[in-house]
Protein backbone atom coordinates (compact mmCIF):
# COMPACT_ATOMS: atom_id res chain seq x y z
CA UNK A 1 0.00 0.00 0.00
CA UNK A 2 1.38 3.76 -0.56
CA UNK A 3 2.33 5.62 1.93
CA UNK A 4 3.47 8.81 0.62
CA UNK A 5 4.80 9.98 -3.00
CA UNK A 6 6.74 13.25 -3.75
CA UNK A 7 7.31 14.82 -6.69
CA UNK A 8 10.01 17.57 -7.55
CA UNK A 9 10.67 19.95 -10.71
CA UNK A 10 7.45 18.12 -12.76
CA UNK A 11 5.27 19.43 -15.18
CA UNK A 12 3.55 22.53 -13.19
CA UNK A 13 4.94 21.15 -10.13
CA UNK A 14 8.29 23.25 -9.45
CA UNK A 15 9.30 22.74 -5.91
CA UNK A 16 8.77 19.12 -3.72
CA UNK A 17 5.63 18.54 -3.46
CA UNK A 18 4.27 15.47 -0.82
CA UNK A 19 1.14 13.88 -1.03
CA UNK A 20 0.63 11.75 1.51
CA UNK A 21 -2.29 8.58 2.26
CA UNK A 22 -1.28 8.28 6.60
CA UNK A 23 -4.55 9.08 8.42
CA UNK A 24 -4.62 11.04 11.43
CA UNK A 25 -5.31 10.32 15.00
CA UNK A 26 -9.04 10.98 14.37
CA UNK A 27 -11.56 7.78 15.16
CA UNK A 28 -14.27 9.09 12.48
CA UNK A 29 -15.36 6.67 9.68
CA UNK A 30 -13.12 3.43 10.36
CA UNK A 31 -14.27 2.21 6.39
CA UNK A 32 -12.09 4.88 5.23
CA UNK A 33 -8.79 3.44 6.22
CA UNK A 34 -6.54 0.67 6.99
CA UNK A 35 -4.75 0.17 10.03
CA UNK A 36 -1.63 -2.36 9.49
CA UNK A 37 1.00 -2.01 12.59
CA UNK A 38 2.17 1.77 13.42
CA UNK A 39 -0.03 2.73 9.68
CA UNK A 40 -2.91 4.71 9.66
CA UNK A 41 -3.26 4.14 6.00
CA UNK A 42 -6.41 6.09 4.20
CA UNK A 43 -8.58 4.23 1.19
CA UNK A 44 -8.68 6.85 -0.78
CA UNK A 45 -8.27 10.85 -0.91
CA UNK A 46 -9.50 13.46 -3.30
CA UNK A 47 -8.03 16.11 -4.74
CA UNK A 48 -9.73 19.82 -5.59
CA UNK A 49 -8.29 22.76 -7.58
CA UNK A 50 -9.45 25.40 -9.97
CA UNK A 51 -8.84 23.97 -13.47
CA UNK A 52 -5.49 24.38 -14.46
CA UNK A 53 -4.21 23.76 -10.75
CA UNK A 54 -2.39 21.16 -11.55
CA UNK A 55 -4.74 18.26 -9.87
CA UNK A 56 -4.30 16.27 -13.15
CA UNK A 57 -0.27 16.87 -12.65
CA UNK A 58 -0.06 14.76 -9.93
CA UNK A 59 -1.74 11.76 -12.08
CA UNK A 60 0.55 12.69 -14.64
CA UNK A 61 3.71 12.80 -12.07
CA UNK A 62 2.70 9.10 -10.55
CA UNK A 63 1.97 7.44 -14.03
CA UNK A 64 5.68 9.02 -15.36
CA UNK A 65 6.92 7.59 -12.16
CA UNK A 66 5.54 4.17 -12.59
CA UNK A 67 5.80 4.33 -16.56
CA UNK A 68 9.48 4.90 -16.16
CA UNK A 69 9.81 2.10 -13.58
CA UNK A 70 7.85 -0.34 -16.25
CA UNK A 71 9.81 0.53 -19.24
CA UNK A 72 13.32 1.56 -18.77
CA UNK A 73 15.14 -1.46 -18.58
CA UNK A 74 14.91 -1.32 -22.59
CA UNK A 75 15.71 2.40 -23.27
CA UNK A 76 16.40 2.51 -27.15
CA UNK A 77 20.28 3.64 -27.76
CA UNK A 78 20.39 7.64 -27.80
CA UNK A 79 16.98 8.29 -26.99
CA UNK A 80 16.02 10.97 -24.05
CA UNK A 81 13.81 10.44 -21.67
CA UNK A 82 10.36 12.23 -22.19
CA UNK A 83 10.55 14.08 -18.90
CA UNK A 84 8.50 17.45 -18.93
CA UNK A 85 10.37 20.14 -15.84
CA UNK A 86 8.77 23.03 -14.91
CA UNK A 87 8.78 25.56 -17.85
CA UNK A 88 8.17 28.70 -16.41
CA UNK A 89 11.50 29.03 -14.83
CA UNK A 90 14.51 28.86 -16.56
CA UNK A 91 16.59 27.65 -13.58
CA UNK A 92 13.94 25.02 -13.08
CA UNK A 93 13.62 24.19 -16.66
CA UNK A 94 17.43 23.47 -16.74
CA UNK A 95 17.53 21.51 -13.68
CA UNK A 96 16.85 17.62 -12.59
CA UNK A 97 13.32 16.38 -11.28
CA UNK A 98 12.80 13.99 -8.69
CA UNK A 99 10.26 11.35 -7.93
CA UNK A 100 10.16 8.84 -4.69
CA UNK A 101 7.45 6.62 -3.51
CA UNK A 102 7.03 5.53 0.38
CA UNK A 103 5.41 1.95 0.48
CA UNK A 104 4.58 -1.16 2.36
CA UNK A 105 5.25 -4.50 1.16
CA UNK A 106 4.35 -7.43 3.50
CA UNK A 107 4.37 -5.39 6.27
CA UNK A 108 7.63 -3.77 5.23
CA UNK A 109 8.21 -0.34 4.72
CA UNK A 110 10.66 0.76 1.48
CA UNK A 111 11.52 4.13 -0.03
CA UNK A 112 12.49 3.97 -3.56
CA UNK A 113 13.15 7.17 -6.06
CA UNK A 114 15.35 8.77 -8.69
CA UNK A 115 16.58 12.23 -9.78
CA UNK A 116 17.08 12.34 -13.60
CA UNK A 117 16.99 14.88 -16.84
CA UNK A 118 16.53 13.86 -19.54
CA UNK A 119 19.50 12.91 -20.46
CA UNK A 120 20.49 10.36 -17.90
CA UNK A 121 19.37 9.13 -14.43
CA UNK A 122 21.45 11.19 -12.12
CA UNK A 123 20.77 9.46 -8.84
CA UNK A 124 18.64 6.14 -7.64
CA UNK A 125 17.97 4.77 -4.32
CA UNK A 126 16.10 1.75 -2.54
CA UNK A 127 15.39 1.61 1.36
CA UNK A 128 14.07 -0.82 3.29
CA UNK A 129 12.77 -0.52 7.18
CA UNK A 130 11.77 -3.94 8.35
CA UNK A 131 11.12 -3.23 12.02
CA UNK A 132 11.77 0.13 11.30
CA UNK A 133 15.70 -0.28 11.29
CA UNK A 134 16.68 1.47 8.22
CA UNK A 135 18.65 -0.77 5.59
CA UNK A 136 20.20 0.64 2.27
CA UNK A 137 19.84 -1.70 -0.44
CA UNK A 138 21.94 0.21 -3.29
CA UNK A 139 22.50 3.78 -4.34
CA UNK A 140 23.64 5.30 -7.72
CA UNK A 141 24.77 8.48 -8.23
CA UNK A 142 26.38 10.13 -11.74
CA UNK A 143 29.73 11.58 -11.36
CA UNK A 144 29.67 14.79 -13.72
CA UNK A 145 33.51 15.49 -13.31
CA UNK A 146 34.73 11.60 -13.98
CA UNK A 147 31.34 11.29 -16.48
CA UNK A 148 30.47 8.03 -14.81
CA UNK A 149 28.47 6.11 -11.96
CA UNK A 150 29.56 5.88 -7.96
CA UNK A 151 27.31 2.86 -7.05
CA UNK A 152 26.52 1.24 -3.36
CA UNK A 153 25.39 -1.92 -2.76
CA UNK A 154 23.80 -2.51 0.67
CA UNK A 155 24.51 -5.42 2.74
CA UNK A 156 21.30 -6.42 2.53
CA UNK A 157 21.07 -7.01 -1.33
CA UNK A 158 21.49 -10.55 -2.20
CA UNK A 159 22.70 -12.21 -5.08
CA UNK A 160 24.95 -14.68 -6.52
CA UNK A 161 28.62 -13.96 -6.50
CA UNK A 162 29.10 -11.23 -9.29
CA UNK A 163 25.57 -10.57 -9.55
CA UNK A 164 24.70 -7.35 -8.42
CA UNK A 165 28.30 -5.82 -10.04
CA UNK A 166 27.15 -7.51 -13.09
CA UNK A 167 23.46 -6.04 -13.22
CA UNK A 168 25.16 -2.32 -12.43
CA UNK A 169 27.20 -2.99 -15.31
CA UNK A 170 24.13 -3.70 -17.59
CA UNK A 171 22.63 -0.31 -16.42
CA UNK A 172 22.95 2.55 -18.81
CA UNK A 173 22.70 5.95 -18.34
CA UNK A 174 18.93 6.43 -19.22
CA UNK A 175 18.01 2.98 -17.68
CA UNK A 176 16.80 2.56 -13.93
CA UNK A 177 18.49 -0.04 -11.95
CA UNK A 178 15.21 -1.34 -10.46
CA UNK A 179 14.15 -2.33 -13.77
CA UNK A 180 17.14 -3.92 -15.48
CA UNK A 181 17.73 -5.84 -12.04
CA UNK A 182 13.92 -6.89 -12.29
CA UNK A 183 14.56 -7.96 -15.46
CA UNK A 184 17.89 -10.03 -14.66
CA UNK A 185 15.30 -12.03 -11.96
CA UNK A 186 17.44 -10.32 -9.40
CA UNK A 187 14.64 -12.30 -6.50
CA UNK A 188 14.60 -8.71 -4.17
CA UNK A 189 14.32 -6.31 -6.12
CA UNK A 190 11.67 -8.28 -9.02
CA UNK A 191 9.58 -8.17 -6.00
CA UNK A 192 9.66 -4.16 -5.71
CA UNK A 193 8.93 -3.77 -9.27
CA UNK A 194 6.15 -5.80 -9.58
CA UNK A 195 4.61 -4.23 -6.21
CA UNK A 196 5.06 -0.99 -8.91
CA UNK A 197 4.18 -2.52 -12.32
CA UNK A 198 1.10 -4.97 -11.14
CA UNK A 199 -0.26 -3.15 -7.90
CA UNK A 200 -0.42 0.69 -9.14
CA UNK A 201 -2.13 2.01 -11.94
CA UNK A 202 -3.12 5.63 -13.20
CA UNK A 203 -6.29 6.88 -15.26
CA UNK A 204 -5.97 9.59 -17.32
CA UNK A 205 -9.46 10.43 -18.47
CA UNK A 206 -8.36 10.68 -22.26
CA UNK A 207 -7.50 7.24 -21.35
CA UNK A 208 -9.39 4.58 -23.49
CA UNK A 209 -10.53 2.15 -20.84
CA UNK A 210 -13.48 0.31 -21.78
CA UNK A 211 -11.44 -2.78 -22.41
CA UNK A 212 -10.87 -3.40 -19.25
CA UNK A 213 -14.03 -3.90 -17.38
CA UNK A 214 -15.09 -5.76 -20.67
CA UNK A 215 -12.04 -8.17 -20.46
CA UNK A 216 -13.12 -8.99 -16.71
CA UNK A 217 -17.10 -9.94 -17.79
CA UNK A 218 -15.50 -11.87 -21.23
CA UNK A 219 -14.41 -15.08 -19.02
CA UNK A 220 -16.88 -17.27 -17.41
CA UNK A 221 -14.90 -19.36 -14.85
CA UNK A 222 -16.04 -18.34 -11.44
CA UNK A 223 -13.96 -15.19 -10.25
CA UNK A 224 -15.44 -13.58 -13.85
CA UNK A 225 -19.31 -14.45 -12.82
CA UNK A 226 -18.79 -13.36 -9.68
CA UNK A 227 -17.82 -9.92 -10.88
CA UNK A 228 -19.91 -9.77 -13.27
CA UNK A 229 -22.33 -10.16 -10.64
CA UNK A 230 -20.78 -7.19 -8.83
CA UNK A 231 -20.82 -5.17 -11.56
CA UNK A 232 -24.39 -5.91 -13.21
CA UNK A 233 -25.67 -5.04 -9.39
CA UNK A 234 -23.70 -1.60 -9.44
CA UNK A 235 -25.25 -0.96 -12.69
CA UNK A 236 -29.14 -2.17 -11.55
CA UNK A 237 -29.09 0.18 -8.76
CA UNK A 238 -27.50 3.06 -10.60
CA UNK A 239 -31.66 3.39 -11.65
CA UNK A 240 -29.94 2.59 -15.15
CA UNK A 241 -32.40 0.19 -16.39
CA UNK A 242 -29.78 -2.18 -17.17
CA UNK A 243 -30.49 -5.64 -16.90
CA UNK A 244 -27.46 -7.76 -18.48
CA UNK A 245 -24.43 -7.04 -19.88
CA UNK A 246 -22.89 -9.29 -23.21
CA UNK A 247 -19.57 -9.01 -24.09
CA UNK A 248 -18.95 -10.67 -27.98
CA UNK A 249 -15.40 -10.92 -29.44
CA UNK A 250 -14.84 -10.72 -33.59
CA UNK A 251 -12.46 -11.70 -35.76
CA UNK A 252 -10.54 -8.59 -36.87
CA UNK A 253 -7.20 -9.88 -37.60
CA UNK A 254 -8.03 -9.83 -41.99
CA UNK A 255 -10.15 -6.35 -41.58
CA UNK A 256 -7.77 -4.26 -39.72
CA UNK A 257 -4.39 -3.02 -41.55
CA UNK A 258 -1.31 -2.02 -39.84
CA UNK A 259 1.51 -0.23 -41.25
CA UNK A 260 5.15 -2.52 -41.32
CA UNK A 261 6.97 -1.36 -38.32
CA UNK A 262 4.37 -2.14 -35.88
CA UNK A 263 5.57 -4.43 -33.78
CA UNK A 264 3.57 -7.54 -33.06
CA UNK A 265 2.61 -7.35 -29.82
CA UNK A 266 1.35 -4.06 -29.91
CA UNK A 267 -0.50 -5.50 -33.26
CA UNK A 268 -2.05 -8.24 -30.93
CA UNK A 269 -2.98 -5.72 -28.07
CA UNK A 270 -4.74 -3.03 -30.60
CA UNK A 271 -6.89 -6.11 -31.61
CA UNK A 272 -7.60 -7.59 -28.81
CA UNK A 273 -8.95 -4.06 -27.45
CA UNK A 274 -11.06 -3.45 -30.97
CA UNK A 275 -12.25 -6.94 -30.89
CA UNK A 276 -14.18 -6.80 -27.82
CA UNK A 277 -17.69 -5.75 -28.13
CA UNK A 278 -20.35 -4.46 -25.41
CA UNK A 279 -23.79 -4.65 -25.57
CA UNK A 280 -26.96 -3.71 -22.37
CA UNK A 281 -30.04 -5.45 -22.13
CA UNK A 282 -33.01 -3.71 -21.21
CA UNK A 283 -36.44 -4.55 -20.71
CA UNK A 284 -39.04 -3.28 -22.60
CA UNK A 285 -42.45 -1.52 -21.21
CA UNK A 286 -45.10 -3.89 -20.27
CA UNK A 287 -42.90 -6.80 -21.69
CA UNK A 288 -40.77 -9.71 -20.03
CA UNK A 289 -38.34 -9.10 -23.16
CA UNK A 290 -34.69 -8.07 -23.04
CA UNK A 291 -33.17 -6.07 -25.79
CA UNK A 292 -29.63 -5.58 -26.62
CA UNK A 293 -28.54 -2.02 -26.87
CA UNK A 294 -25.07 -1.17 -28.47
CA UNK A 295 -22.68 0.77 -26.54
CA UNK A 296 -22.89 3.71 -28.92
CA UNK A 297 -26.73 4.64 -27.88
CA UNK A 298 -26.19 4.82 -23.85
CA UNK A 299 -25.85 7.50 -22.08
CA UNK A 300 -21.89 9.46 -21.79
CA UNK A 301 -22.49 8.48 -17.78
CA UNK A 302 -23.48 5.33 -18.16
CA UNK A 303 -20.67 4.73 -20.53
CA UNK A 304 -18.08 6.28 -18.02
CA UNK A 305 -19.54 4.24 -15.26
CA UNK A 306 -18.73 0.91 -17.05
CA UNK A 307 -15.49 2.70 -18.09
CA UNK A 308 -14.74 2.66 -14.24
CA UNK A 309 -16.62 -0.20 -12.48
CA UNK A 310 -14.04 -2.59 -13.64
CA UNK A 311 -10.51 -0.66 -12.19
CA UNK A 312 -12.27 0.42 -9.23
CA UNK A 313 -13.28 -3.46 -8.42
CA UNK A 314 -9.70 -4.92 -9.36
CA UNK A 315 -8.34 -2.23 -7.47
CA UNK A 316 -10.16 -2.96 -4.08
CA UNK A 317 -10.55 -6.91 -5.10
CA UNK A 318 -6.95 -6.97 -5.79
CA UNK A 319 -5.25 -4.28 -3.12
CA UNK A 320 -4.06 -2.01 -5.89
CA UNK A 321 -3.38 1.48 -5.64
CA UNK A 322 -5.17 3.84 -8.66
CA UNK A 323 -4.75 7.40 -9.56
CA UNK A 324 -7.57 8.21 -11.02
CA UNK A 325 -8.69 11.89 -13.29
CA UNK A 326 -11.57 13.49 -13.18
CA UNK A 327 -13.35 10.66 -11.64
CA UNK A 328 -16.95 12.27 -11.53
CA UNK A 329 -17.14 13.00 -15.67
CA UNK A 330 -20.81 12.47 -16.67
CA UNK A 331 -21.66 10.70 -13.48
CA UNK A 332 -24.79 12.43 -10.69
CA UNK A 333 -23.03 13.73 -7.68
CA UNK A 334 -25.33 10.63 -5.60
CA UNK A 335 -23.65 7.46 -7.92
CA UNK A 336 -20.54 9.15 -7.25
CA UNK A 337 -20.93 8.90 -3.12
CA UNK A 338 -22.61 5.65 -3.84
CA UNK A 339 -19.13 4.70 -5.26
CA UNK A 340 -17.24 5.64 -2.48
CA UNK A 341 -19.45 4.74 -0.36
CA UNK A 342 -19.33 0.47 -1.58
CA UNK A 343 -15.52 0.72 -2.40
CA UNK A 344 -14.72 2.01 1.52
CA UNK A 345 -16.71 -0.79 2.95
CA UNK A 346 -15.45 -3.44 0.40
CA UNK A 347 -11.65 -2.74 0.19
CA UNK A 348 -9.32 -4.85 2.62
CA UNK A 349 -5.77 -2.97 0.67
CA UNK A 350 -7.12 -0.71 -2.54
CA UNK A 351 -6.55 3.07 -2.19
CA UNK A 352 -7.72 5.29 -4.86
CA UNK A 353 -6.30 8.64 -5.33
CA UNK A 354 -8.99 10.85 -7.60
CA UNK A 355 -9.29 14.55 -8.71
CA UNK A 356 -12.36 16.32 -9.33
CA UNK A 357 -14.56 18.91 -8.87
CA UNK A 358 -17.87 17.45 -7.26
CA UNK A 359 -18.20 19.53 -3.85
CA UNK A 360 -20.87 17.08 -2.53
CA UNK A 361 -18.39 14.42 -1.55
CA UNK A 362 -16.70 17.48 0.37
CA UNK A 363 -19.05 16.08 3.22
CA UNK A 364 -17.45 14.54 6.30
CA UNK A 365 -20.37 11.96 6.56
CA UNK A 366 -18.79 10.36 3.19
CA UNK A 367 -14.65 11.46 3.67
CA UNK A 368 -12.55 12.52 6.58
CA UNK A 369 -10.83 15.66 7.03
CA UNK A 370 -7.82 14.10 5.99
CA UNK A 371 -8.65 12.19 2.50
CA UNK A 372 -9.31 16.31 1.58
CA UNK A 373 -6.09 17.62 -0.85
CA UNK A 374 -5.90 20.84 -2.77
CA UNK A 375 -3.72 22.13 -5.17
CA UNK A 376 -3.34 25.73 -6.15
CA UNK A 377 -1.18 27.65 -8.48
CA UNK A 378 1.04 30.53 -7.03
CA UNK A 379 2.00 33.54 -8.68
CA UNK A 380 4.95 31.95 -10.52
CA UNK A 381 2.18 29.58 -12.06
CA UNK A 382 3.50 26.94 -9.95
CA UNK A 383 1.69 24.16 -8.79
CA UNK A 384 1.39 23.43 -4.58
CA UNK A 385 -0.34 20.49 -2.99
CA UNK A 386 -2.20 20.71 0.58
CA UNK A 387 -4.02 19.10 2.94
CA UNK A 388 -7.58 20.29 4.43
CA UNK A 389 -6.31 19.46 7.29
CA UNK A 390 -3.61 22.73 7.45
CA UNK A 391 -6.69 24.71 7.99
CA UNK A 392 -7.42 22.69 10.89
CA UNK A 393 -10.88 22.49 10.60
CA UNK A 394 -13.69 22.30 13.29
CA UNK A 395 -15.60 18.97 13.84
CA UNK A 396 -18.49 20.38 12.61
CA UNK A 397 -17.38 22.54 10.13
CA UNK A 398 -19.15 23.16 7.02
CA UNK A 399 -16.40 21.78 4.76
CA UNK A 400 -18.21 22.42 1.06
CA UNK A 401 -19.64 25.46 2.39
CA UNK A 402 -16.13 26.91 3.22
CA UNK A 403 -14.25 25.37 0.18
CA UNK A 404 -16.76 27.37 -2.08
CA UNK A 405 -16.37 30.82 -0.12
CA UNK A 406 -12.84 30.26 -0.80
CA UNK A 407 -12.06 29.51 3.01
CA UNK A 408 -8.99 26.81 1.75
CA UNK A 409 -7.77 28.29 -1.19
CA UNK A 410 -7.84 26.09 -4.36
CA UNK A 411 -10.57 27.97 -6.65
CA UNK A 412 -10.69 29.97 -9.58
CA UNK A 413 -10.59 34.11 -9.05
CA UNK A 414 -13.27 35.08 -11.60
CA UNK A 415 -13.44 38.16 -13.06
CA UNK A 416 -16.80 39.01 -15.49
CA UNK A 417 -16.79 38.10 -18.60
CA UNK A 418 -16.93 39.70 -21.58
CA UNK A 419 -14.71 42.01 -24.16
CA UNK A 420 -12.03 43.87 -22.37
CA UNK A 421 -11.77 47.04 -23.90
Amino acid sequence: MLIEFRVKNFNSFKDEQVFSLVGDTEPSLSDNYFEIGEYKLLKSAAIYGANASGKTNLVKAFAFFIGLIKTSFSPEPGKKINLTPFLLDEEASNSSSTFEASFLIDNTRYQYGFTLTKERILEEWLYAFPHKRSQEWFNRKYDASKGCYIWKKGTHLKGEKGEIDSLFAKTIETALFLSVAAQWNNTQLSNIYNWFSEKCETLLYEDNISPFTAKLLESNDEVSRHIKEIILSILRNADLGIKDIKVDRRDLSKDVKFALDVPEEVKHNILENLSLTVSFLHRGANTKKLHKFPMKLESAGTKRLFDLVGPLLDTVSNNKVAFIDEIETSLHPLLTVAIFQFLHQNSNGGQIVFTTHDTTLLNTDIFRRDQIWFTEKDEMGASKLYPLTDYKPRKEEAIQKGYLAGRYGAIPILKEFGVNE
